[in-house]
């Protein structure tokens, strides 16, 4: 033997713990979550078959650890796709900043350029964005209506009312004290509002949004007309009629009456929340769920109480049109970022039911931890799929628990960024059976105008791709939602605008909040720093 032969490496290539070979049969098929990562194979695509992914998809990772450019690859996955087959899968992309959204807009129309289409081409596609973001030049003049008392032919009215109640309780809380009786008299003024708009909805007129509820409180007239309208609805009405019955005569406790306007004030206060839940119309959800659209939420420049009613309307809603109403079963993908800040009660119900008509919940979060015990139980043990990136201290080692102990506690700790321990399913001699290995995912790119990749490092490189995003956007935006000025004649006309010289201290607090945030962090409106200012509100900055 001649030593003289022998190369020198540099270090011994070994595989880490759930790091291994995959053969050519398995994971290649359906939507793709990056490449495996290994020491000697290179460019393996992992695809995961649709069918998988009905049973859901759990990504967690620290901040910084990649879950962007996971995202990223899996929509551009399900967009390729679909401008090759109109009928593959569809998604919603819930993002509570903007950068995400955006960034995927640009992938979007490149992509779309590429097979020779603009953006005004794609019926399919939406985004959808509720707050102006000035430094990137957008001014949000046309915003998606959520309302919240909508209802269509087919809706069962206590789902209905439960689910509202779900939202404003996750997005709302109130003290335990008085929450049981807020929560009657709440529950049958929804009621009593959506029997009526049943009703509106079979003569073709606008419904009632979460704006009448507290009119529908205070004003007898008003609640005595309702009344009379639905009471040829005979038993469906009569819970309504008979508890109402009780307050006819005699005035509701002042307590009581002030702690539901202190909870429903947030709804006519903020211009944003007004002009999202006070229009009378739906975007139609059921109809995208079922021709498999592509839906961007951008929640940027929000705050944090509009984001989580948001979320949590659009993702009630997503469960119950996919439960009640769908027309085929076709994965259609729910994926929401950084689900702690919008911890839907129907979560768990989604994760138990959702692939019986083609719901795949994918949610992505910085720590298990900051979820709530049944929503966490439920993510990490009832998902097909999980995706373990950066993680550390005691999350990493419950991580590690949850992975069925295929990836150590330090393994998980020392990830480098975009790779992932993945755990999920695949079909071997007629079976479902769970296999494990790791992924990366390719930097989140985003194109410039003229096609190439922006230079991360250069600022206003990186800012003018973003602002020629929205600008190419815009007309689709345009095309699917109202105008502010439609919506605002449409609110004034049956609910009547707000007058913030005559807002109470709540509601002053309200807008001096968000004055605050346009005036200091340029996000919230062109507009919200002049309606504050005629008010006489201070919008002096808060820096603690």
């Amino acid at each position: 033997m001649e030593l003289n032969n022998i190369k020198r490496k540099d270090r011994i290539i070994h595989l880490m713990k759930g790091q291994g070979m995959i053969p050519n049969y398995l994971l290649n098929s359906g939507i793709s979550f990056g490449v495996l990562y290994h020491p000697v194979v290179v460019d393996r695509e992992l695809l995961i078959d649709e069918n998988v992914l009905t049973t859901h998809v759990y990504v967690e990772g620290i901040t910084g650890s990649g879950k962007t450019s996971l995202v990223y690859v899996v929509q551009d996955g399900i967009f390729i796709k679909k401008l090759e087959d109109p009928n593959a899968t569809g998604s919603m992309y819930i993002d509570p900043l903007t950068n995400g959204a955006n960034g995927l807009i640009t992938r979007v129309l490149h992509a779309a350029k590429e097979k020779g289409l603009r953006a005004t081409d794609l019926d399919y596609f939406h985004y959808m964005k509720f707050a102006d973001d000035v430094p990137l030049g957008y001014k949000a003049d046309h915003i998606p209506g959520l309302n919240l008392l909508y209802y269509e032919p087919g809706d069962d009215l206590q789902e209905l009312i439960d689910s509202t109640m779900s939202i404003i309780d996750t997005a709302i809380p109130t003290s335990p004290g008085g929450a049981v009786r807020m929560e009657k008299f709440l529950k049958n003024t929804f009621g009593l509002l959506l029997l009526d708009n049943r009703l509106r909805s079979e003569e073709g007129d606008l419904q009632h949004t979460i704006l009448d509820a507290a009119k529908a409180i205070k004003s007898k007239a008003f609640r005595r007309a309702i009344l009379e309208r639905i009471e040829p609805l005979g038993l469906d009405a009569k819970p309504f009629i008979d508890f109402w019955a009780e307050y006819e005569e005699t005035d509701i406790k002042p307590e009581t009456l002030d702690a539901i306007e202190t909870r429903l004030n947030i709804f006519a206060v903020s211009p944003v929340l007004r002009r999202v839940f006070g229009q009378a119309s739906m975007i139609p959800l059921t109809k995208w769920l079922d021709e498999g659209h592509i839906v961007y939420v951008d929640l940027g420049r929000l705050s944090e109480t509009a984001k989580k009613l948001i979320s949590c309307s659009l993702t009630e809603r997503c469960y119950r049109a996919g439960k009640n109403k769908r027309k085929n079963k076709n994965l259609y993908i729910l994926m929401i970022d950084e689900v702690a800040q919008a911890q839907v009660p129907c979560i768990p119900d989604i994760t138990m039911d959702g692939r019986q008509f083609g719901l795949g919940l994918f949610p992505l979060n910085q720590y298990h931890t900051q979820l709530n015990d049944k929503i966490r139980v439920a993510l990490l043990n009832n998902t097909g799929t999980q995706c373990f990136g950066k993680l550390s201290g005691s999350v990493a080692k419950e991580a590690s628990n949850a992975s069925g102990n295929r990836f150590s506690a330090a393994q998980l700790e020392a990830m480098p960024t975009s790779v992932f321990g993945l755990v999920t399913q695949v079909k071997m001699n007629g079976e479902m059976v769970k296999m494990n290995t790791m992924l990366k995912s390719p930097p989140p790119y985003i194109y410039t105008k003229q096609g190439k990749i922006a230079d991360y490092k250069n600022e206003l490189e990186m800012r003018q791709a973003r602002i020629d995003a929205f600008v190419a956007i815009k007309p689709l935006i345009e095309r699917d939602f109202q105008s502010v000025a439609e919506i605002d004649a449409q609110i004034k006309a049956s609910f009547g605008m707000v007058d913030e010289s005559k807002l109470d201290g709540d509601g002053i607090a309200m807008m001096q909040q968000e004055a605050r945030i346009a005036e200091h962090e340029n996000v919230q409106s062109f507009d919200m720093i002049e309606a504050a200012k005629s008010a006489g509100l201070s919008v002096v900055p808060d820096f603690n």
